[in-house]
């Protein structure tokens, strides 16, 4: 009797995991293709989860179509979320967009979340953009993360 519990409790508890695995296959499935699809999508929280993909996995494929969103896109999380994306890929093409966004976006968030981007990236066409939003930033966090980016530079 013992035997046959057993033998019925391994069954079940191997087709849970066989069922579990299916179903994850099936959500792996989605490849770059659809996730950088996924960034026209009316539906904020689709684009959202494909910039998170996409930052992840560093897909430099999508550099052109995160750019344009963090330029034109009136919705501050997805254009926050394109701004991380972008440091994260921390691709040099990317700098001059983020740049613009330091410069011109009107969401601090957005104008921080570039600030830490163009930091990872690293490139040199951004230290015109971070002096001037030295001089002009408003943001209390922005104007603290630039002056320690300056004094890292320096360094203090």
């Amino acid at each position: 009797m013992k035997k046959i519990m057993m033998l019925t409790l391994c069954i079940v508890f191997s087709l849970a995991i066989i069922s579990d695995s299916s179903i994850a296959q099936d959500t792996v499935k989605k490849g770059t293709k659809e996730y950088i699809a996924d960034l026209s999508s009316n539906d904020e929280a689709i684009v959202v989860a494909a910039e998170e993909w996409i930052a992840d996995n560093k897909e430099k494929s999508a550099l052109s179509r995160l750019q344009e969103l963090l330029r034109s896109d009136n919705r501050v999380k997805v254009r926050l979320y394109a701004a991380i994306a972008l440091g994260e890929i921390a691709d040099e093409s990317a700098a001059d967009s983020l740049n613009n966004a330091l410069l011109n976006d009107p969401s601090a968030d957005v104008r921080y979340s570039a600030l830490l981007g163009i930091a990872r990236i690293g490139s040199k066409n951004s230290y015109d953009a971070i002096q001037k939003a030295r001089e002009s930033e408003q943001d209390p966090f922005i104007k603290d993360l630039i002056q320690k980016m300056e004094d890292k530079l320096k360094g203090k």
